[in-house]
C-alpha cells in the first residue's frame, strides 16, 4: 500500500522554529522544576493557582524532543506501547505503520534517555510510552493545543507537529545520511516521498563541494593523472 502525499506530508520543515520550539518547551520545563521546589510542602489557599501540572509539561517536552529525535508520525508516538521498546538493543517498534509494514527505529542517546527515565516511572496499567494526564492515550487535538501553547510561548508561528518530522529527515540530509537509509527510518514506501523531506539549503550543498575539493579531487587533472585514469 504506497503513501498519497497531504498538504502535510509535503510542507516544508523550518528546523529554525523547530530548534525554537525545542529550547523554550526546555526553558519553561527549568522554570517549572524551580516552581515545584519553590512551593514544595505548600497546600490550600497557599499553594500556586493556575499553573499548569508540571507532569503536563514534561510529558509535552519529552514528546517533542522525542520525534524530533526519531521522526515519527504523530499517531505513531501516541500509539508507541512498552512492549515495542527495547531499551538493552536500543530499539523501538513501529507495529502500525502508514505503509504497512512494521520497522524498527535505533534510539540514540537523547530518545533513549527519555524512555530510560520515562520506564522508572511507568504505569503498570497501560503500556501506553506517552500518556495522558488521565493515564489514557494522549488526545491528538490536545497535543496540538499543547503544541500550540508553546509555540504561543515562544513566539513562533506556523509550525505544525508533522515539522517535528521533516526537521528529522532534513538534518540527517544536511549531514549526509544515505536517503535509502532515512526512507528506512521514516516507514515511506518509496524513496521518492523521503525526497520531499529532504530539503537542502544553498549552503548544505555548498559544504558538500567543498568536502570534495578539499579532499584533493580535482575534476580538471583526472585526465592527467595516470593512477587515475589506468585505475
Amino acid at each position: 500500500m504506497g503513501e498519497t502525499s497531504t498538504g502535510e506530508e509535503t510542507r516544508s520543515p523550518n528546523s529554525t522554529l523547530c530548534r525554537r520550539l525545542y529550547h523554550t518547551v526546555q526553558a519553561r520545563n527549568r522554570t517549572a522544576n524551580g516552581d515545584n521546589e519553590a512551593g514544595a510542602g505548600q497546600t490550600g489557599t497557599h499553594a500556586k493557582r493556575g499553573k499548569e501540572p508540571c507532569s503536563r509539561r514534561h510529558e509535552r517536552r519529552d514528546i517533542i524532543i522525542f520525534d524530533l529525535h526519531t521522526g515519527l508520525r504523530q499517531d505513531e508516538l501516541l500509539s508507541l506501547q512498552w512492549g515495542r521498546v527495547n531499551l538493552f538493543n536500543k530499539t523501538i517498534i513501529i507495529q502500525e505503520t502508514k505503509s504497512g509494514k512494521p520497522r524498527t527505529i535505533p534510539l540514540l542517546e537523547t530518545a533513549l534517555t527519555i524512555l530510560t527515565e520515562k520506564a522508572k516511572v511507568r504505569n503498570l496499567k497501560n503500556d501506553l510510552v506517552f500518556l495522558s494526564i488521565a493515564m489514557t492515550k494522549i488526545d491528538c487535538h490536545n497535543l496540538i493545543r499543547a503544541l500550540n501553547t508553546a509555540m504561543g510561548k515562544a513566539g513562533i508561528q506556523d509550525l505544525h507537529f508533522h515539522d517535528l518530522r521533516h526537521t528529522f529527515a532534513t538534518r540527517l540530509a544536511q549531514r549526509g545520511y544515505d536517503i535509502g537509509k532515512i526512507s528506512m527510518l521514516l516507514g515511506h514506501y518509496n524513496i521518492s516521498m523521503t525526497q520531499r523531506y529532504t530539503h537542502h539549503n544553498i549552503e548544505s550543498l555548498r559544504d558538500g563541494m567543498q568536502i570534495s575539493e578539499k579532499s584533493g579531487y580535482n575534476l580538471a587533472t583526472v585526465g592527467e593523472n595516470k593512477d587515475i585514469s589506468n585505475g
